[in-house]
């Protein structure tokens, strides 16, 4: 049987029945596929290439999501939305790939590890995208090059959150939003709820405890100084997963990948993906201030509204504790090895960071 294998997924075509569907398509001698090495949420597949004059190049099959937290309506993981996501940031004049085929989506028999077929295992078709994670380019470049990158993440940051919508949560391929609330008190509360509820189900009583205590006190406090401060709730088009690592650099432009988790929530939400893979960068001083103010400041400068300090630290400090549960949930949930380990691990952290009194930045990116 040669059906693909991986630890990751439970439903995945045979190699065989994959070359027939793109024999159809034309696209020319298909010399090679194989799942991507990082693919472990999403299958997805390179398809090595080589056309009618002989010239290499690869496309990409980008499979339905089938590992993660569960805590997203199912439609909100459909291949409508993504293509949806995608045809938004093109419309932003952002890099991304390029559903190919009038963004049709292709259908395979999905088989489970034993070879029984079980389901559809369904895709669509987009270009390939060359270049290195930015988390990982800016550990390599000096403290100009840092800023300059940094502040090209936080140009494509403002652009995506100029787009915005009438309530919060995560969107299906009609846009519409799962938290159903237009209030910054209705996103805080919806943070909370969805959090418990996951931990209850998928960690245990006592940690979901903690974590319930924490998030109650923080957004009683929040919710009262955002609106003494006249902050304006910011519904805003957000990547979620939009880390650095799901940035790519190549001859100096970003190209953006993995839109499945896009919706609409506060803008700070974006920042507290980037910090999880770039704190140690982020806290380190440059011309007198850390590279996280400078971060900040040209999302400003950009047009990106955040609120003001200290209200800022306080939203991204509950944002933040709402980020390392889902990625507990996730790490439980998900198929790959060590995940007890890692659970364990990211426990331990959220209890460092929700012990934290009135934290700075620098406070939570060293607890972590």
């Amino acid at each position: 049987m040669d059906r693909f294998k991986s630890k990751y997924f439970k439903v995945l075509p045979k190699k065989s029945e994959i070359l027939s569907q793109l024999s159809k398509l034309e696209i020319g001698l298909i010399n090679d596929i194989y799942l991507f090495e990082f693919s472990s949420c999403s299958a997805v597949f390179c398809v090595e290439v080589i056309d009618k004059n002989n010239k290499e190049f690869k496309i990409v099959i980008r499979g339905e999501q089938q590992s993660g937290n569960v805590q997203r309506p199912e439609n909100s993981y459909s291949l409508e939305k993504e293509i949806l996501a995608y045809k938004l940031m093109l419309k932003l004049g952002l890099n991304v790939p390029n559903v190919l085929f009038n963004s049709k989506i292709f259908s395979a028999p999905g088989y489970d590890e034993e070879g029984m077929q079980v389901k559809d295992f369904n895709f669509f078709l987009m270009s390939y995208i060359e270049g290195i994670a930015v988390d990982k380019k800016i550990k390599t470049v000096d403290d100009y090059e840092k800023l300059v990158l940094l502040n090209k993440v936080s140009e494509i940051m403002a652009k995506v959150h100029s787009v915005k919508g009438k309530e919060y949560g995560f969107i299906d391929q009609y846009k519409n939003a799962s938290f159903k609330t237009g209030t910054i008190d209705g996103f805080l509360n919806a943070l909370h709820s969805i959090t418990i509820k996951l931990l209850k189900e998928n960690i245990g009583g006592d940690f979901a405890r903690e974590v319930n205590i924490f998030m109650k006190d923080k957004i009683n406090v929040l919710n009262y100084g955002l609106r003494n401060s006249r902050y304006s709730p910011q519904i805003s088009l957000v990547l979620f997963d939009g880390s650095a690592g799901n940035m790519l650099i190549n001859d100096k432009n970003i190209q953006i990948i993995d839109l499945v988790n896009v919706g609409y929530f506060e803008p700070l939400t974006d920042f507290c993906a980037h910090f999880f893979c770039m704190k140690d960068i982020l806290i380190l001083n440059y011309k007198g201030k850390s590279f996280w103010d400078h971060f900040v400041e040209s999302y400003k400068a950009h047009g990106g509204k955040l609120p003001q300090e200290p209200y800022l630290t306080q939203l991204f400090h509950v944002i933040n504790v709402y980020f390392l549960c889902d990625a507990i949930v996730g790490y439980k949930t998900h198929l790959g090895s060590n995940k007890r380990e890692k659970t364990k691990e990211l426990i331990e952290s959220t209890r460092r960071v929700m012990r934290l009194v009135s934290p700075s930045i620098s406070d939570i990116a060293k607890t972590l």
